[in-house]
């Protein structure tokens, strides 16, 4: 996926979560090289996001990660594009964790901090079990 359309892709995904969020919602947004921001109502330039890169503690590859400042439901978040039905990125939530993985263009100058030469598989998450 160009980074162009990645970037189209983020701004639209970004809008769309701002017009369905009540105003005293934080919005949290992430890219591919660690220029990541919680934004609200009352701190509308936002605050950073700190960031890293390190190996999954689930399949080991290293790639992106951003600490979020609350703990989310784990589970995965699967992007295809628009041209193809090829998987293109995944974002994995664990504790108060999101790696954020990339799929490395052939022949890219340049990657992005999250991009992986392959995704990786497992563990999908289905949310809780229930207890019989």
């Amino acid at each position: 996926m160009t980074k162009s359309v990645k970037t189209l892709l983020a701004l639209g995904f970004t809008s769309a979560l701002v017009a369905v969020s009540s105003i005293a919602q934080p919005v949290v947004t992430i890219d591919e090289n660690g220029h990541g921001r919680v934004t609200s109502a009352g701190n509308p330039i936002g605050t950073p996001l700190s960031f890293g890169v390190a190996p999954d503690p689930f399949n080991g590859i290293p790639t992106l990660f951003y600490v979020l400042p609350w703990a989310v439901q784990a589970g995965d978040v699967l992007v295809t594009e628009f041209q193809s039905p090829t998987n293109s990125d995944l974002l994995r939530f664990a504790g108060n964790q999101v790696w954020v993985f990339s799929e490395l263009e052939p022949g890219e100058p340049n990657p992005d901090l999250a991009d992986t030469p392959v995704l990786p598989v497992g563990p999908t998450f289905f949310g809780p079990l229930a207890e019989d």
